[in-house]
């Protein structure tokens, strides 16, 4: 009789089958498994293991495929999909819970892009109006610029003016007009000249290096003409300080007129080349009417040699003295011009 109810006993203990926590730990080993296997490749493996744990826990047959396992992992429910306990009642809630907050974050997303673009829309509205505005000003600024006239200014190397020339205003033309003045690199004047309308017009003065009178013109649009044309367009302050400087230069040229003047010596690299040119030179005429300490003040074109060669030639000059009050003096500061032109 009691052989009879032990075999009983057994036979109702194994058709109750596993606890929940052997169930549970079945699960817990098989996901531990499956988790060690390759995502892409091991998926046969995972079923099987998948099935094996059903049975031990006496479970259904697993029939959703490696996707369902591959879920479960990606949501945390690996053990609930292997007991096949509220497994959906618990996945659905966190995958309507995620597509919400995928929902949130693109509308959020879309608000920030829309926000974005109407803050560019609007900046470059701003910068369209700003370059607009700024080129209306530059425009203004510029019609004023071009109804002025303007003066234009060039300088030597040593800071020193070397031409200041007069312009009319662009929307007249934009040409040479009213006074221009040009300077020695040792800052003496050198030319003043008149233009109007782009062409010279009115007196035209030149002086020697140590700012000696040297000559005068008067052009009329371009043209050598009387002097009389540019004395009726001066002032008569203008008029008496030119007739006054006239009258200076002619009567130191007649009292500085050589009787002899020596023919310069040609400079050899000039006239192979057929470079005409000329020299100034200040001398020192003696109480004899010899020359001493000549001085080349000027030459053009510079480097080819004719203020070397008009200086040699200076020594050579011959003047009648000067006397005053029947002695025979020095004149100091006297200029000579000695031309080198090719003969034709």
């Amino acid at each position: 009789m009691n052989k009879i109810l032990i075999i009983l006993s057994f036979i109702v203990l194994a058709s109750c089958g596993a606890s929940q926590e052997e169930k549970r730990n079945i699960a817990a080993v098989t996901c531990s498994i499956m988790g060690e296997t390759n995502r892409n490749t091991d998926a046969a493996v995972r079923i099987r293991e998948m099935n094996n744990a059903r049975e031990k826990i006496g479970g259904e047959p697993f029939l959703r495929g490696d996707y369902a396992i591959q879920e479960a992992f990606e949501w945390g429910l690996c053990q609930e999909l292997v007991l096949n306990e509220i497994y959906d009642e618990t996945l659905q809630p966190l995958k309507d819970a995620k597509r919400e907050r995928e929902r949130i974050a693109a509308e959020k997303l879309a608000e920030e892009y829309r926000i974005a673009a109407e803050e560019r829309a609007e900046e470059q509205r701003i910068a369209r109006e700003k370059r607009a505005e700024e080129q209306r000003i530059a425009a203004e600024e510029q019609r004023i610029a071009d109804s002025k006239p303007t003066v234009k200014e060039e300088f030597y190397s040593n800071g020193k003016l070397e031409n200041r020339k007069n312009y009319q205003p662009k929307s007249d033309g934009g040409k040479e007009h009213g006074l221009t003045e040009s300077y020695y690199e040792n800052g003496q004047l050198h030319i003043i000249e008149n233009y109007k309308d782009g062409n010279r017009d009115g007196l035209f003065e030149s002086y020697y290096k140590n700012g000696q009178f040297k000559q005068d013109y008067c052009f009329k649009n371009n043209e050598k003409v009387d002097m009389s044309y540019c004395d009726s367009n001066l002032d008569s302050g203008q008029l008496k300080r030119v007739k006054l400087q006239r009258l200076l230069a002619e009567s130191e040229r007649a009292q500085k007129i050589p009787v002899y003047v020596p023919q310069p010596q040609y400079p050899r690299r000039a006239q192979t080349r057929g470079k005409e040119g000329y020299a100034v030179i200040s001398i020192i005429i003696t109480s004899t009417g010899g020359v001493r300490d000549p001085v080349m003040i000027e030459e053009f074109p510079e480097g080819w040699g004719f203020g070397r060669a008009a200086v040699k030639a200076a020594l050579k000059l011959k003047y009648n003295p000067r006397v005053v009050d029947g002695v025979s003096q020095e004149v100091t500061d006297v200029l000579y011009e000695f031309t080198f032109q090719m003969t034709k």
